[in-house]
């Protein structure tokens, strides 16, 4: 599985280049959230999405914001699958379950960078392989891990209602998640 990891982190899912550059790429490179100067870069290069910029930095703003409680109802997802933390549960012993939730925080963070640059379709092909190979190697819960991501959607969605954002921003990263669900089909 080492290996797999370290192919992974070589060619990530996520289409760095190809999904608006230098900001994504740095933010990516620090396994971290965008910042204000990200968000500024991305607003100046050029975008597929017919939605306004400054309506995806809004949303992508407050996901930020509420990611650790976007997070905790991705984390109540997986609760609710019986025995998840036990001996011989998925997510067993207690360090499968930290990494379970630092993923959710990187799909949050993924879904955030391209709802930014209005590209849904984030992906890298090579990069999904890989990802599925790790999975599949580390025997991860398929099923608590697709329905923590609908928890980080839901959550998501209701932080953008709750605040007023613009359908069409909200759509958006709606395309991304639906995309994310897609790339953790691998059954």
């Amino acid at each position: 599985a080492k290996e797999i990891l370290f192919r992974l982190i070589k060619r990530p899912m996520l289409d760095v280049e190809r999904v608006a550059g230098g900001a994504l790429k740095k933010a990516w490179e620090g396994q971290r959230y965008l910042t204000t100067d990200d968000l500024d870069q991305i607003g100046v290069s050029p975008s597929k999405s017919s939605v306004p910029f400054n309506d995806r930095r809004t949303l992508v703003t407050l996901m930020q914001q509420n990611n650790e409680a976007i997070v905790a109802e991705a984390k109540s997802k997986v609760d609710a699958f019986p025995g998840i933390y036990e001996e011989g549960g998925g997510l067993y012993p207690p360090i499968r379950a930290e990494r379970c939730l630092k993923d959710f925080h990187s799909f949050l963070q993924v879904v955030c960078y391209a709802t930014a640059a209005g590209e849904s379709s984030f992906s890298h092909p090579e990069g999904v392989t890989i990802l599925r190979q790790l999975y599949t190697a580390m025997d991860v819960p398929f099923d608590p891990m697709v329905e923590g991501v609908k928890g980080l959607r839901d959550a998501s969605k209701q932080i953008a209602t709750e605040n007023g954002v613009p359908i069409t921003a909200w759509d958006e990263a709606d395309r991304s998640f639906e995309h994310l669900l897609e790339v953790l089909k691998f059954r």
